[in-house]
Formats: structure tokens, sequence, C-alpha cells
């Protein structure tokens, strides 16, 4: 931060550093928010599907856990919409982590379970994961 830097700086550099310190944790929070949010997306649409839920009981189950975190989340954030506040009100960069590790793990099995159909039946090899879920479900 240029301001940290600045000799200027000396005589509030407490409040300087508490920014600085601020802004990186809320910089990290978003970032970890918006990668949960693009895989939360995603995995929506597919989950929703009753076919996939029943096929993939296990794996719903966990999607489900993030979808009721980010739900919750959601609503915390529409109740204060201040970004400070909401960034220290709950745990949400653990949250975040912890709903992008499962998402992964998520993803990973939804691929392991598109890959067996594939080799079941070879010529979806030549469909995309999303047309091949379209079809499956």
């Amino acid at each position: 931060m240029l301001i940290a830097s600045s000799p200027f700086a000396k005589f509030f550099i407490q409040d300087v550093l508490y920014w600085k310190q601020t802004l990186v944790k809320v910089q990290e929070i978003l970032e970890e928010w918006s990668k949960t949010q693009r895989g939360w997306c995603y995995l929506w649409p597919i989950f929703m599907s009753q076919d996939i839920q029943n096929q993939l009981p296990d794996v719903y189950t966990q999607f489900l856990n993030v979808d009721t975190k980010w739900r919750q989340t959601m609503n915390q954030t529409q109740a204060t919409p201040n970004v400070l506040e909401c960034a220290n009100q709950f745990k949400a960069y653990e949250n975040f982590v912890h709903c992008n590790d499962t998402l992964e793990k998520v993803t990973k099995s939804l691929n392991e379970y598109l890959h067996s159909k594939q080799l079941k039946f070879p010529r979806f090899f030549f469909l995309s994961n999303d047309d091949l879920l379209h079809i499956l479900s």
C-alpha cells in the first residue's frame, strides 16, 4: 500500500496498518466468495435434476450442505450490505474455503460419474460434459 510507505503516514501509521490489514482480508474473502459463486452457479442446475439426485445421492447431500451455507450467507449479506460488517460478522473466509473444497469434491465426483457413463457408451466421449448431463437427466 502506497500510503503506508509515505513519510507523512508516520503520524497515523496504526490507522494505516489497520486499514491495510482489513482491506487485504476483505479482498481474500471476496476472491473465495466469487469462486464459491461460480461453482455453485455451475452445479445448482445440475443437481436440481431429480435424476441426478437419485443417481448420486451422497454427492447431492454434499452439494445441499454447500447450498444451505450459500443461501445463509446471501441472506446475511442482504441483511448487512456493508462489506466490512459482513466480512467481520461471521466466519466468511473459513466458510467459503470449506464450501470451495466441498464443491471441488462434488465436481470431481460428478466428473467420475460422467466418465463411467462414457466408458459404458463410447459415443459419449464425443460430447461435452454439459451435453452429456443434459442427455442423462
